[in-house]
């Protein structure tokens, strides 16, 4: 089993994880990549730099965000297993077919006055979907 916290992918670039309070003392890098969480960025930068801010502390890896966790076994995106299956046109089929998606970092979900809500509707959505015919809109 492949653990995300300490998975390095193939290639010149690593992701890693900068607190809030972290950023301004990275702030020079000029990373390839910056993706903002509020309370912390994922950057792209040099495996080098990566090595050197994750060992004083000032980062953590975040390569395990390109991996696929699947039931077969991951696959690392960046890989050359990965991009060759990223590659492959999709075969022709009548059929169901499955499209994985996969985003650049982790999915933030809205922490404002609205969460609770969005949550409400997350779980009357999962019941829908799973209890058809059973399930009732709340005072319906």
């Amino acid at each position: 089993m492949v653990d995300k916290n300490t998975h390095r992918s193939a290639g010149p670039t690593r992701k890693i994880f900068v607190d809030q309070a972290q950023l301004e003392s990275v702030a020079a890098l000029n990373p390839a990549r910056r993706l903002d969480y509020g309370a912390f960025s994922v950057l792209e930068v040099d495996q080098t730099v990566a090595a050197r801010l994750i060992a004083d502390g000032t980062a953590r890896n975040a390569d395990g965000e390109n991996l696929l966790m699947l039931n077969t076994g991951p696959i690392d995106t960046l890989s050359a297993q990965g991009k060759a299956i990223g590659a492959a046109p999709a075969p022709k089929s009548a059929g169901k077919r499955l499209h994985l998606v996969q985003f650049p970092g982790p999915i933030s979900r809205p922490l404002g006055r609205g969460a609770e809500r969005d949550r409400r509707a997350d779980r009357e959505l999962y019941a829908e979907q799973r209890l058809p015919g059973v399930w009732r809109q709340p005072g319906a």
